[in-house]
């Protein structure tokens, strides 16, 4: 008899887990599904403090007043992350190397991301220590596999400027001047930006609008005094200064 109590004790405790297990399957499924959506970042270049778009036929002043037309600037953004208005980490985009490019501005995607306010975006101007070590004929995918974006033995360019400079005082750049060529590598040159942004990421998708404002990128820098600089030395780092406080919203 005792026996048979507690095997009925045993069949109504089975029964209250198989029911227990069967409600959670059910709330479970009842659960709304988060909807994301491709979130994108723009680099937009500009030539002041407005929205007006920097072309490579503009001209920058140097530290001296002289004009200096670039025909190439790039630069590296990688360790992205997405933060709420007070600098908590939302999301982050491991591995994902971007170049900017004032010659193809368009939308970059970061990735899936739940819908959210985006509001403040953090990178790095330059690659981390073990991408940079690596070479382009270890990677199948651009930028990092394009040889254009790499120095031969010293690694990737983080921050490339290319064009000339008016050597011949006549007020016009022509191609008869002296060329420029500012480039920027090694990990001290490595730069961190933080941008408030407070915008709604929502899905399908959304892109995030950064600006480069080109006007005062050769601010501290005399190009003849140094019209050619690769590496990390003083010019070199006084530019990715330069750059490091021209990125904004847009």
């Amino acid at each position: 008899m005792m026996n048979l109590h507690k095997l009925h004790l045993f069949a109504f405790a089975l029964l209250i887990l198989m029911n227990s297990c069967s409600k959670d399957d059910d709330s479970s499924d009842d659960q709304p599904t988060v909807a994301q959506g491709m979130l994108k970042v723009r680099f937009s270049f500009t030539s002041g403090t407005g929205t007006a778009q920097y072309m490579l036929s503009d001209y920058v002043d140097d530290a001296a007043g002289k004009y200096v037309q670039f025909d190439h600037v790039h630069f590296f953004v990688s360790n992205i992350r997405i933060l709420d208005v007070n600098g908590n980490q939302q999301k982050d985009y491991p591995g994902l190397v971007l170049l900017a490019d004032v010659d193809n501005v368009v939308d970059m995607e970061l990735g899936l991301t739940n819908a959210m306010t985006v509001g403040r975006i953090a990178f790095d101007i330059g690659l981390d220590p073990q991408t940079d070590a690596m070479q382009p004929t270890d990677f199948s995918q651009p930028p990092l596999n394009d040889q254009t974006n790499y120095e031969s033995g010293q690694g990737y360019k983080f921050f490339e400027l290319t064009g000339k400079w008016d050597s011949t005082n006549n007020n016009i750049v022509q191609s008869n001047d002296d060329p420029v060529s500012y480039v920027s590598l090694s990990q001290a040159m490595v730069r961190q930006v933080d941008t408030y942004i407070n915008t709604a990421h929502t899905s399908p998708g959304s892109t995030t609008y950064l600006k480069v404002r080109m006007d005062n990128i050769m601010n501290g820098v005399t190009c003849s005094s140094t019209a050619i600089s690769v590496g990390s030395g003083s010019v070199n780092s006084q530019l990715m200064n330069n750059l490091q406080g021209a990125i904004s919203k847009y």
